[in-house]
């Protein structure tokens, strides 16, 4: 009955049954066709409707309305009398609505928070300048790591090896750890399940200290790069503020950095499954196939599949940046994070010139900032407060 139900609720199914076109044809076909196991609750409720609508009457947006509650009732009762069926529609209809507020507010209570505790832990992730990569322990300790590309490693035995130095968790009401990476650093972590995760500048991974034997969840504010190991009791669950990332065993990409509008996944093997989190009654989860990215707009909801070379957005691993008809701004965004520094534009314009190329951020600051100015035919200048303006 769930699905009935949205489907009753759905303008494009009902403007189907009742004015049928080309267009509407297809887009049911298509989607019948992707959802089989639907089939045929569709062609019930279709049949459903059909039947009362009158072969030489058009009806009106207002009749189609009161239509739908009567339709809910006629599926299920259509032996009971006219009289009673309609007096048990019209308590329905009202019902259903109240029942549906209510869910609804439920919904928006717990969305609520969840988006405040996101919002604390994208609050937490934005670092002082000075700041080590830290790893914060279920006790509340936090260890500094003072290496620019820090290593931590869980072993099997429930050690952690920071560094080669190594300690021995203690008991605590949490389990979950978090990896803090502050702007000017990157880290590299094995997590508890043997999965590695590159962890990028300005960006904060929590994990728990063990997984549960039938799901694994890591929650990541940032950008970090996955190479899961395979376990198909357990999926893997990498949780952002706008989306779900869930895979079995496989290597790919995530960007969820807080100041950012556009959520993206790149797939470089394996499948991945990425499901939206928001309130959203019609949404659908993405199935993502190796060298695609998805980029997910976390103001409107809407998600883009693209084929993309993969290696544009996985060698910032190795301390590489390559870029393909590429906005500046986004560039320089990368710089900003990797060095630690401010840029800015001294006209806004020039952030929106598209270049390609390659930056070897192992060179000196100064050859890598030569090297753009030259793609981009800009000069880089540095002030006197340590800002860099762009003309």
């Amino acid at each position: 009955m769930e699905n009935l139900n949205r489907y009753l609720e759905d303008t494009k199914f009902v403007e189907w049954v009742f004015n049928p076109t080309e267009e509407l044809n297809q887009y049911w076909d298509e989607y019948i066709e992707e959802n089989p196991t639907e089939r045929q609750d569709i062609q019930k409720l279709k049949e459903a409707l059909s039947t009362f609508k009158s072969n030489d009457q058009v009806l009106s947006k207002n009749q189609k309305s009161d239509l739908l509650s009567d339709i809910k009732k006629s599926i299920s009762t259509k032996s009971k009398e006219k009289k009673i069926q309609k007096l048990y529609v019209r308590t329905l209809k009202y019902a259903s609505v109240v029942l549906l507020l209510v869910a609804v507010g439920i919904l928006l209570y717990l969305q609520k928070e969840v988006d405040d505790q996101w919002a604390q832990m994208q609050h937490a992730s934005e670092i002082s300048p000075s700041c080590n990569t830290q790893l914060i322990l279920p006790n509340g300790e936090h260890i500094n790591l003072n290496e620019d590309n820090s290593k931590v490693m869980h072993t099997h035995s429930g050690e952690i090896v920071l560094n080669a130095d190594t300690i021995i968790l203690t008991k605590a009401k949490s389990n979950t750890i978090q990896l803090v990476v502050p702007f000017g650093k990157k880290s590299r972590i094995t997590l508890p399940d043997g999965t590695t995760v590159f962890v990028n500048a300005g960006s904060r991974l929590a994990y728990p200290s063990f997984f549960e034997k039938n799901r694994r969840e890591v929650k990541l504010v940032g950008e970090a790069y996955f190479e899961v190991k395979k376990d198909k009791k357990a999926p893997f669950v990498v949780k952002t503020s706008s989306l779900d990332v869930r895979v079995l065993g496989t290597k790919f990409n995530v960007s969820a950095y807080a100041s950012a509008k556009v959520v993206e996944t790149v797939l470089v093997e394996g499948s991945v499954v990425i499901h939206p989190n928001k309130i959203n009654f019609f949404k659908k989860d993405i199935l993502l196939k190796p060298n695609q990215k998805a980029s997910y707009v976390i103001e409107s909801g809407k998600s883009q599949v693209e084929t993309v070379e993969v290696e544009d957005y996985t060698l910032w691993i190795e301390g590489v940046i390559r870029f393909r008809s590429r906005d500046l701004n986004l560039i320089v965004k990368e710089l900003e994070r990797f060095y630690n520094i401010e840029m800015e534009f001294e006209d806004s314009m020039l952030g929106m010139i598209a270049i390609s190329g390659k930056l070897d951020l192992s060179a000196p600051m100064d050859a890598v900032f030569e090297n753009l100015s030259l793609t981009a035919s800009v000069t880089i200048e540095k002030q006197e407060d340590g800002k860099y303006i762009i003309k």
